[in-house]
């Protein structure tokens, strides 16, 4: 599967960088696979990830981005919006 460098998400270019992302300083996370900065329009994803994982994470962030882009985020507590991206990962 080709990996994209670029997405449009809610009308806006969103960069796709694949590279080795920190570990987790966080006790309930044991290792970070993809974040997203909507600041920068940006997402990352661990490099060595491929086929359905990568895909999963991929659709994670997406929601990520889509919620902080359109404003929802605002509305959504930490743990609901995570709760939400987990959703939507799967068909």
């Amino acid at each position: 599967m080709k990996k994209r460098n670029k997405i449009k998400i809610l009308g806006q270019w969103v960069t796709i960088e694949h590279c080795k992302l920190p570990e987790s300083d966080d006790e309930e996370v044991d290792t970070i696979l993809g974040d997203c900065d909507v600041s920068t329009r940006t997402i990352r994803i661990d490099k060595d990830l491929e086929g359905v994982a990568y895909t999963r994470i991929l659709r994670h962030e997406m929601f990520h981005m889509k919620v902080g882009l359109s404003g929802i985020g605002e509305l959504l507590d930490l743990k609901l919006e995570e709760a939400l991206a987990v959703l939507a990962e799967v068909d």
